[in-house]
């Protein structure tokens, strides 16, 4: 069962979030590979089914299941030359 997670909060602040950290989140497209943070705090290779600011619903890689998560973090799975991961900020929306 697909199961999407809304990142809930004060629609005003969620949404002035929004306006201001727009620039600052790369535009992911569905497919994309990605690391992505769970409840949890341990990062997974995932493939993204859909795709929103508030909205991310995302396919664990490893164990091969559907599983709905509004992620506090989600990184590109290609990482940078130093081997960081840039970091897409979604919390607090």
């Amino acid at each position: 069962m697909v199961v999407f997670v809304r990142i809930m909060g004060n629609t005003r602040r969620r949404n002035r979030l929004l306006a201001r950290s727009t620039t600052q989140i790369p535009k992911f497209k569905d497919g994309d590979i990605v690391l992505a943070s769970y409840p949890d705090g341990i990062g997974y290779r995932s493939t993204i089914i859909t795709y929103h600011e508030a909205v991310c619903l995302v396919r664990r890689g490893e164990e091969g299941f559907v599983n709905g998560v509004a992620t506090a973090y989600v990184y590109p799975f290609a990482q940078e030359e130093d081997d960081t991961c840039s970091r897409i900020l979604l919390e607090d929306l």
